[in-house]
């Protein structure tokens, strides 16, 4: 006997209201990939000064970099991300952009990474 075919359902996606969902700041988010998905790293970066750096200080950071505090990594299968990228840039058409840096690399695993600021200032 023949198995019935199978026909794929488009399901409309509710989202409940997310009042009570904590909402967390982030400056710097880090995209990789494999094979089998995108990882999305949100986080943050705090200012390395305060105030004028010493020479030794602005040397410092610009050898060792600044630490970035990950806030949460979402995992996105490669059907999906095509949408999620669509959306993003529909929703920040309208939002003016500034200069940013973006750099990328391949690690030790194959993955290739980017990582970028956002919201900084030029």
């Amino acid at each position: 006997m023949a198995e019935p075919e199978q026909k794929l359902v488009e399901l409309k996606v509710v989202w409940n209201e997310a009042k009570d969902m904590p909402v967390s700041f982030s400056n710097v988010f880090l995209i990789q990939h494999s094979h089998a998905e995108f990882y999305l790293t949100f986080g943050s970066v705090d200012p390395p000064f305060y105030g004028p750096p010493t020479p030794a200080e602005l040397a410092d950071v610009q050898k060792n970099g600044v630490s970035a505090k990950s806030i949460i990594k979402l995992a996105i299968p490669p059907q999906k991300i095509g949408r999620a990228v669509s959306a993003y840039s529909r929703a920040t058409d309208a939002i003016p952009t500034r200069p940013e840096t973006v750099t990328g690399h391949v690690d030790g695993s194959g993955a290739v990474q980017y990582c970028t600021g956002f919201g900084q200032e030029p």
